[in-house]
């Protein structure tokens, strides 16, 4: 992944797992970039949308600002994982309300072939991309 995007981001290993990292602005305008090309399909899209939605106020700086935070707690509040409900509770008993977002309907395609550029944003819009073995056992005990 990171020679098809032209060398960004960082490869890490953790255990069995390896990470692709990318931590700056403009390694995440190639992703974008891509995106645009090979948009994400069904709640991939939405989780995407708020991402970028997220980054538009931090590169504007506009999250300095008491209800640039609360946005962005908004949206981060509607990704998988929500926000805690006492860490929500304490944000918005500290800082106030959280205002009123709306993300875009999901777009579910009803035909689409499928391009490897597709499958290579299907991946980097799950956020990982995972591999691991087990051992079993059988009846028996012995390892398979």
């Amino acid at each position: 992944m990171q020679r098809f995007f032209g060398g960004i981001g960082v490869l890490k290993t953790s255990g069995k797992f390896v990470y692709f990292d990318i931590n700056s602005v403009s390694d995440l305008k190639v992703l974008f970039a891509h995106f645009a090309l090979y948009p994400l399909v069904g709640s991939k899209r939405n989780m995407y949308y708020i991402f970028t939605m997220v980054h538009q106020l931090y590169v504007g700086k506009i999250h300095l600002k008491p209800q640039g935070f609360l946005q962005c707690v908004a949206y981060i509040n509607c990704l998988n994982n929500s926000i805690k409900l006492e860490v929500l509770e304490a944000i918005q008993s500290a800082h106030g309300a959280l205002p009123q977002i709306s993300l875009p309907p999901v777009l579910v395609p009803t035909s689409y072939s499928l391009n490897p550029y597709w499958i290579l944003g299907f991946v980097c819009g799950e956020g990982s991309f995972t591999y691991f073995t087990r051992t079993r056992l059988t009846t028996s005990g012995v390892t398979k």
